[in-house]
């Protein structure tokens, strides 16, 4: 039967939430803490269960954390995409792979990551796809790569309300969104 998460972890009340499962079958779970809009993570990777803060919101009650989407690498390291609003306007990165968790800006031009994916190909490759909120809501694809990110416009008029991102197993991705007339679109690089 359905087990509330609260009923497992202390304190687990949210919103915006993912779940990931890793290969040895560990559950992960990113969510937007309910009273503080702090992002938080948790894991029954340890055997047991337990609730991490990945990060807080910062500045006003309007600077909000969002729109998260999680993902686990092949060593079992979460990797979670989400969104400042309002006062950051920022495509966010974080990752506990070096132990403690981690925070990197994948994007601050203009305001994105109102909508956003992630997905880790076989060489552990972070890809995120992501929107931003301008008036065509053009669909972004950044790639960790090396320890960097590269970013481009994948459709310069995607609307991209709801979108996702997969990686097959030849490293290739396939994207689905909604266009600017609500019908889906789909595109891939695979040859």
């Amino acid at each position: 039967g359905l087990t509330p998460l609260n009923n497992l972890v202390a304190g687990a009340l949210g919103n915006n939430c993912c779940i990931a499962i890793d290969a040895t079958n560990a559950v992960h779970i990113a969510f937007i803490e309910t009273f503080t809009n702090d992002l938080r993570y948790a894991s029954n990777a340890s055997g047991s269960w337990s609730l991490e803060l990945v990060d807080q919101q910062s500045g006003t009650s309007t600077n909000t954390i969002y729109h998260t989407s999680i993902a686990i690498d092949s060593v079992g390291f979460a990797h979670i995409a989400y969104a400042h609003d309002f006062a950051e306007n920022d495509m966010e990165y974080a990752t506990n792979a070096s132990g403690t968790w981690t925070i990197e800006k994948v994007d601050d031009a203009g305001t994105v990551g109102y909508s956003s994916d992630i997905a880790i190909d076989s060489n552990d490759r972070i890809h995120i796809l992501y929107e931003e909120l301008a008036d065509a809501r053009p669909l972004h694809l950044a790639t960790r790569d090396a320890g960097a990110w590269s970013s481009f416009v994948l459709s310069s008029s995607g609307f991209g309300q709801d979108l996702s991102i997969s990686v097959d197993s030849t490293d290739a991705m396939h994207i689905v969104f909604n266009d600017e007339q609500g019908e889906l679109s789909y595109m891939t690089n695979r040859q």
